[in-house]
């Protein structure tokens, strides 16, 4: 790390300190950071601002990027601040009210997850195991929470063209009137929208919903540890009275600092 002689370290002005320690304070691997306003006007010396970019220059170590910039090896590359902005729009790091308590029944999810998917034949046997990522994080004012599930991971797909599996994304939010999360997936590789109803049963998590073909779904998350959980999608075709697995996602969480 070289040294810190000056407010600007790596050639970035005051302004764009300022932004990316919002843009720290908005990840949650700034957990107990609290953001004060920054006004040059009020340290003469510069003493703050070398503080500021000496907890900035610790921050890209660890993380390795923050939106609205990408930490190299000698520079900071600029990323579209729009980005930043819509990002700061989009995530939440706190439950809204409504949320919170017993209601937040997804909360332990949240964070980076890698993932070993096995996908089932209808007599029971195995289609094909398949590594992949999941992520999660509150969004929209801390109302919902979204993920992106990625099969197989990035990293995977970018030597396949055009790349496997899925590339999607769930959308869900608490609804008090019905008391349970309204959740909808986004499969936008393979073209497909599916609204669940989720709750809390027992110590699973189950959503719900009815096929275009009558059946019953379920995807249940179960057996859920502070770094590992699983996730099962099952179906009925007699009402939920006998079901057939269809696919088992075993998860753990990715370690800090990981991509």
């Amino acid at each position: 790390m070289p040294a810190v002689d000056s407010p600007n370290p790596r050639g970035m002005s005051l302004d764009q300190l300022q932004v990316i320690l919002a843009e720290l304070l908005a990840s949650p691997k700034a957990v107990g950071m609290e953001l004060t306003i920054f006004d040059p006007s009020l340290d003469p010396n510069g003493r703050l601002a070398r503080q500021l970019a000496n907890v900035i220059e610790r921050a890209f170590v660890l993380s390795g990027r923050v939106r609205g910039f990408a930490a190299t090896e000698d520079a900071m590359v600029h990323i579209p601040r729009n980005e930043a902005i819509f990002a700061d729009a989009l995530l939440a790091r706190e439950p809204a009210p409504k949320v919170a308590g017993d209601n937040d029944i997804f909360a332990p999810l949240l964070g980076s997850w890698n993932l070993d998917v096995v996908f089932y034949n209808p007599d029971g046997s195995i289609k094909k195991r398949i590594p992949g990522e999941w992520h999660f994080a509150r969004v929209l004012e801390g109302r919902a929470i979204a993920d992106v599930w990625v099969v197989p991971p990035r990293a995977d797909r970018k030597t396949i063209d055009p790349p496997p599996g899925e590339y999607g994304a769930t959308l869900r939010f608490y609804d008090p009137h019905i008391h349970a999360w309204r959740s909808v997936w986004h499969g936008v590789v393979n073209g497909i929208v599916w609204s669940f109803i989720g709750r809390r049963i027992d110590d699973e998590i189950v959503l719900e919903r009815i096929d275009e073909d009558g059946k019953l779904s379920h995807w249940v998350f179960y057996d859920m540890r502070a770094d590992t959980f699983k996730w099962r999608s099952e179906v009925s075709s007699d009402g939920g009275k006998t079901w057939r697995l269809q696919q088992v996602m075993w998860a753990k969480r990715q370690p800090v600092g990981a991509t």
